[in-house]
């Protein structure tokens, strides 16, 4: 090879190591595992797990690679007058002919899968009274009648799960070829109905469809818009058949992490019973018991002891009787013994002490060689002056004490000179406000002032100050340290949260808000640009003022274009536990699936001395693939942490103002070509020059 086409090799593996990360989409899903459940939703009574490339090879294909399929999308009031001009209104476009809706986001690509039906054949079919859910790797999931699956009306047509697309949609892009490559939204379920439905003759599950051939709970919509896109889930992961035959009565089973040991002893037991037990009672021998699943028992008694287990489901009871199943040993004095994380170093040097003596000792007095002591298992002491220190440690229980000593076991150093480290703790890092907070400065290399910036308004120039944090609020906590030699600074952001009535307040106060754009993107990596007058302007101001980062979800915007927020600094969207973002806009709740577009938090408009609340809580129970209200649902004590905003008017800014991920806006620059379009081009630019060459 030349000298020339190996540099030219150099630059083309340079131009795709520096592209973004982000140019780079995660991959579809290749496996699906099908699972019947028993009655309790819970026991699997049979499984199976496959390819795609298994499934086309073995079972029926179905789609040929050129035929499109389509579920239609919202049909929103523009589309609708498009198509309609001058006729009322009707978001199920009985006729199917609004096309906006149906290739906005309606085009699924030209695929090609296997049948749902042949797939739970797999592991002997779903019966009369089944329900087959499709579950998604995001978790999504949707549930439906035996009936809607084997017996299914042409206009609807079998349910797919498609492992290949042969052509690009012109609305939301699939991507082409199979899920391991380039098909990212593969693999993706979809109605292969059939083209009786729309005047052009095209396979279009429409809304109108779903109408007549699905009783009303199973209907979807984005937003306030019926969607039959919306059950076409990309990344199926699952098919579930959910049966209502019993499971089989379980077989009681346990562990625990210790069978013998010293007085006090304490044991951890885990259930392994089989399928899945819904009542337990643990008997632990020595007079005590239990219902929880996996307990932890203290014996305070020696001797030998018989633990039993009786767990039931709705199929059954079992019991597992272990004897002799841990045996305890009376207490003895303890012998002492302690280990160190270091042993030398230069001062000030922080040494984290670890308790290893044997005999279960409950009490222990430090000395470190200093004049300093300390009481507890683990503590971590700084030496601050050079020299070589003896430890000495004491253990006790209630049987007696030993004590250890070593000598020279610390030797600190001189410390070599040098500009100060700044770092810092504090006793307390929330509390309702008024509390107190006890800083410590944990700065190196011996700095001799000390300027602390508290978020608040307040400082200090000692070095291990006591500040009052007299109203609610998120608080920054800066240190600047300084020596003859030089300085540093150490800034923690939202590092102090006083709450009010346990609520964090991440703000409170009157939001400057000019006209225009701004830009946001979401973690999808798509960009959007919402009014500034909005409430998600009023969030994206705030956040430029307090430096905080706020994310949003997007995965609504096709279909209904609402966006949601799914977080702001450390308070994120947690789906498991119900926790999530809701927006308030003068008393009136915008988040809500139910509401207009028009009311989302990124569109309904605002205006001075409006107020807008954003609420952080535990709100929804996650249930069956949706969230349930918990109980009290959106109020304020399910509620965590407040935004809490009064609108007011500034000069208009003249621009767009650009957030990264959700960050703090800041003004836009002027476009740039993205890495991804000028790299490539940069390394032809340079072939050719070193061609020239």
């Amino acid at each position: 090879m030349t000298r020339t086409a190996n540099l030219f090799l150099v630059i083309l593996i340079l131009t795709v190591a520096l592209l973004p990360v982000s140019a780079m989409a995660e991959a579809g899903t290749t496996e699906l595992r099908i699972v019947r459940y028993a009655s309790d939703n819970r026991t699997v009574l049979d499984e199976t797990t496959v390819d795609y490339l298994w499934m086309k090879a073995n079972l029926p294909v179905y789609g040929d690679g050129r035929t499109h399929y389509f579920h239609e999308g919202p049909v929103l009031e523009e589309y609708w007058e498009n198509a309609h001009p001058g006729e009322e209104y009707d978001p199920w476009d009985p006729a199917e002919d609004v096309q906006g809706s149906v290739l906005q986001k309606g085009d699924l690509g030209a695929v090609m899968g296997t049948g749902v039906t042949d797939l739970c054949a797999l592991i002997g079919g779903a019966e009369e009274g089944d329900r087959i859910a499709v579950t998604c790797r995001d978790g999504w999931r949707k549930t439906f009648p035996y009936e809607y699956i084997y017996r299914p009306d042409p206009r609807q047509g079998p349910l797919v799960i498609c492992w290949f697309n042969g052509d690009e949609a012109p609305g939301e892009k699939q991507g082409v070829g199979y899920p391991d490559t380039t098909y990212l939204s593969g693999m993706r379920m979809a109605f292969f109905a059939d083209t009786s439905s729309n005047p052009w003759g095209w396979h279009i599950f429409g809304n109108n469809d779903m109408q007549e051939c699905w009783d009303e709970e199973y209907w979807n919509y984005g937003a306030q818009y019926p969607s039959a896109v919306g059950v076409s889930g990309k990344w199926v992961s699952e098919i579930g058949i959910f049966t209502d035959r019993l499971p089989p009565v379980p077989v009681a089973e346990f562990e625990a992490n210790v069978t013998s040991g010293r007085l006090p002893l304490a044991v951890a037991f885990n259930d392994t019973s089989t399928a899945n037990p819904r009542t337990w009672t643990w008997n632990f021998g020595d007079g005590s018991s239990s219902a929880e699943k996996n307990p932890v028992h203290v014996y305070t008694t020696a001797g030998d002891y018989t633990v039993t287990l009786t767990v039931s489901n709705v199929a059954g009871t079992a019991s597992v009787i272990r004897a002799g199943a841990v045996t305890v040993e009376n207490a003895v004095v303890p012998t002492a013994d302690f280990a160190a994380n270091a042993t030398s170093g230069e001062a000030p040097l922080a040494v984290a002490f670890t308790d290893a003596s044997d005999g279960k000792p409950a009490e222990w007095e430090w000395d470190f060689g200093d004049g300093e002591g300390a009481t507890g298992p683990a503590p971590v002491h700084v030496y601050s002056s050079p020299g070589t220190y003896t430890v000495a440690l004491t253990a006790t229980n209630h049987k007696g004490s030993d004590t250890i000593t070593k000598t020279g076991a610390i030797t600190v150093d001189v410390p070599v000179p040098a500009p100060p480290i700044a770092s810092f703790s504090t006793d307390v890092r929330a509390g309702d406000a008024p509390f107190e907070a006890a800083f410590t400065d944990t700065s190196q290399k011996f700095p001799t002032t000390w300027a602390w910036d508290f978020g608040d308004g307040a400082s200090s120039e000692e070095p291990n100050p006591v500040h009052i944090y007299s109203s609610p609020g998120v608080y920054t906590v800066a240190l600047t340290v300084t020596n003859d030699l030089g300085s540093d600074m150490v800034t923690r952001p939202q590092f102090i949260a006083a709450t009010e009535n346990g609520k964090a307040i991440l703000f409170r106060g009157t939001v400057p808000l000019g006209e225009g754009t701004f830009s946001v993107k979401a973690p999808s990596g798509q960009a959007y640009t919402p009014n500034k007058r909005t409430p998600m302007g009023a969030l994206d101001a705030v956040a430029e003022m307090r430096g905080f980062t706020y994310v949003i979800g997007d995965k609504k915007y096709s279909e209904s274009r609402l966006l949601f927020l799914d977080g702001v600094g450390e308070y994120l969207l947690e789906k498991s536990t119900g926790k999530t973002w809701v927006c308030f806009h003068n008393g009136e709740l915008l988040d809500d699936y139910g509401r207009p577009s028009t009311d989302a938090f990124n569109r309904r408009p605002v205006a001075d001395g409006d107020t807008v609340l954003f609420w952080y809580g535990d709100y929804f129970i996650y249930s069956t693939g949706k969230m349930e209200p918990r109980g009290g649902g959106v109020c304020l004590d399910n509620t965590l942490a407040i935004v809490e905003m009064t609108i007011a008017s500034e000069p208009a800014a003249g621009g767009a103002t650009a957030a990264q991920a959700g960050a703090a806006s800041t003004s836009a620059p002027a476009p740039e070509s993205p890495p991804g379009v000028w790299l490539p081009i940069l390394a032809i630019g340079l072939f050719l020059v070193l061609r020239r060459v």
